[in-house]
């Protein structure tokens, strides 16, 4: 897509594509920290980020322009 990674951007880019290339080859994604397994009873996500990390609160307001559009409903 001609965008230019540098530093941290470069590092979160080099550890997605380590993680679908450890999914698509073990079906086990490797992670830091640990992708969670599914549980139907558990919101909990993988969040990729800067630092990567997990979390329950998807909907913390980084949705806001989905909900206000009515993506939600």
């Amino acid at each position: 897509l001609g965008a230019i990674l540098e530093g941290e951007d470069l590092n979160l880019a080099a550890a997605m594509r380590s993680t679908w290339v450890s999914f698509a080859s073990d079906g086990a994604p490797t992670a830091d920290p640990e992708w969670p397994s599914f549980d139907p009873d558990d919101e909990t996500i993988y969040l990729w980020d800067i630092p990567a990390t997990t979390t329950q609160e998807i909907r913390d307001g980084r949705c806001d322009v989905l909900a206000d559009a009515g993506a939600f409903s």
